[in-house]
This record gives structure tokens, sequence and C-alpha cells, in this order.
């Protein structure tokens, strides 16, 4: 597991603090404040280079690291597989 990001969590306490003047006290109140601070926390990994992507590589992102090691050779096919398979995995995510 990657180390908490303080910029992110900054992000995701202001998210939550602005849901929270939007939202009563009721359930779907909280479950829009946990998004809003979940979601503010992802976009801020995500501008800081990290992603989300499953423990085990899924069969699309599989499929994407063979082709792309077609495509390559030398030093720079391992970093060609890994963008491959993020690829991969970003547009699964997309299509959920």
């Amino acid at each position: 597991m990657t180390a908490l990001s303080p910029t992110a969590l900054e992000e995701a306490a202001k998210a939550f603090q602005s849901a929270y003047h939007e939202h009563a006290d009721t359930l779907e109140g909280y479950e829009a404040m946990l998004t809003a601070a979940i979601t503010a926390y992802l976009a801020q990994r995500e501008k800081e280079g990290f992603v989300e992507v499953p423990v085990e590589p899924t069969v699309t992102m599989r499929k994407a690291a063979v082709e792309a090691d077609d495509e390559r050779t030398g030093n720079e096919t391992c970093a060609h597989i890994y963008r491959a398979m993020l690829t991969a995995a970003s547009q699964e995510q997309n299509d959920a």
C-alpha cells in the first residue's frame, strides 16, 4: 500500500466539509459526504501520478500485456507493457 498523500487528504477533507454543509443529517447525506471525500482523494492522487488498479491483473490487462510485448523489444519493453496494462485497467473501470 502506498503512503497516504497529505495533499490528497486535504482535498478529501475540503470536499467532505463542502458536502457536510450541503446535506442534512441523513444516510443519503453521509453517503454524499463520503463519496465526495473519496472522489477528491482519488482525483488528487491521479494528479500525483497514481491510479487505482486491481491487485491481480484482469484478463483484459493480461491480453494488453501480451499485445504490448509483441510490439517492443529491449529495455523499454517492461515500461511499455506496464502502461498498456494500466490503460486496459482504466478502460475496464470506465466501461463498468
